[in-house]
Formats: C-alpha cells, sequence, structure tokens
C-alpha cells in the first residue's frame, strides 16, 4: 500500500486499464482481483465499481474486504450485486466455505467463485461442493 501498488491500485484505475491493455494487446486474457478499496471510506465511495466499471478485462475477483480489514472482519457479500450490475462477469472470493453460499452467489448472477483459506483449512471442500450433500 505504501508504494501504491497491491490493494491501492483499487484508485489507479487509469494504471490498471493501461497494464490490462498491454496484457491483451499481446494476445493474453486479462483478469482483475480486487479489494474493495484500501479501507471503509474508499469502499463507501465505490472505489471497486469505479475500477470495475472502467477497467477491460476478461472477469473480475472481488475480494469482500478492504485492505486494512482483518480475517476476524467477514466478508461483506452484500456489495455484490452491484458488482453484478456492472455487466462484467465476477468471481466471488473471501469467505467462501460452503455449497449454500456457491449456490446463493451463483443465484444473484455472480459467474463463479474463487476459494482460498478455506482449501486450507479444509482441502476436502471441493469435492464437497461437486457433490450434493
Amino acid at each position: 500500500m505504501r508504494q501504491g501498488i497491491g490493494a491501492a491500485m483499487v484508485k489507479r484505475v487509469t494504471r490498471t486499464s493501461e497494464i490490462a491493455k498491454l496484457i491483451r494487446k499481446h494476445g493474453f486474457e486479462c483478469s482483475v482481483k480486487l479489494r474493495l478499496g484500501l479501507d471503509k471510506y474508499e469502499k463507501e465511495k465505490g472505489a471497486y465499481l469505479n475500477l470495475i466499471e472502467n477497467v477491460e478485462a476478461s472477469f473480475f475477483v472481488v475480494h469482500t474486504r478492504t485492505a486494512r480489514q482483518t480475517l476476524d472482519n467477514g466478508a461483506d457479500f452484500s456489495v455484490y450485486p452491484k458488482c453484478v450490475e456492472t455487466g462484467k462477469p465476477i468471481i466471488a472470493n473471501g469467505d467462501i466455505k460452503t455449497r449454500a453460499q456457491v449456490e446463493k452467489l451463483r443465484s444473484e448472477g455472480l459467474s463463479g467463485a474463487m476459494i482460498g483459506r478455506a482449501a486450507i483449512e479444509n482441502p476436502e471442500i471441493f469435492r464437497k461442493l461437486r457433490l450434493k450433500d
């Protein structure tokens, strides 16, 4: 964050867009993984939506915490409907641990889910997500 990279890129829409264009120019698909902003203020101002709306990428992985939030603060799934409204493919990320969560996210129009920490805690999660309980 101090160097203006990583989570701080959510505010650097022009720079992020330039990077995405460069990647696509060389024939590659480009995705963007982002947080909701550095802090609550940026989240409330919709920094993440501004980036999604103004960067051309194949899809966006939205981690529903700010950079300053700890794991003790749960992910904020309430932002997903606004993300989906952009018309861009959105992949959910953050605190996704159950099949019910994945099904709910899909019913809300998300294109998929990215699972990270839950897979480390429970490597069986992918099998459980594939099989009906």
